[in-house]
């Protein structure tokens, strides 16, 4: 909550010109922290689901209670 109403403050604060972005900056800034992310992950997500496919095989009766309780969840929601 506190999080979600700084941006709205934020924005606001913002479009009223109380605050100046440089959004260029802002969007070179984001693009080289998605590169970044991207190069520390890339390859690492074949073995994260190799993973949790293992961990689900060895935990049927914990990944079953898992997804069961997930869908009720979702379901009544």
């Amino acid at each position: 909550m506190a999080i979600g109403g700084s941006l709205l403050i934020f924005q606001i604060a913002q479009h009223q010109g109380y605050i100046k972005v440089n959004w260029s900056r802002l969007n070179k800034d984001l693009q080289q922290a998605q590169n970044e992310l991207a190069r520390r992950t890339d390859g690492k997500l074949p073995r994260l689901i190799e993973q949790a496919q293992k961990f689900v095989k060895d935990n049927v009766f914990l990944a079953t209670g898992f997804a069961g309780g997930f869908l009720l969840g979702v379901a009544s929601s």
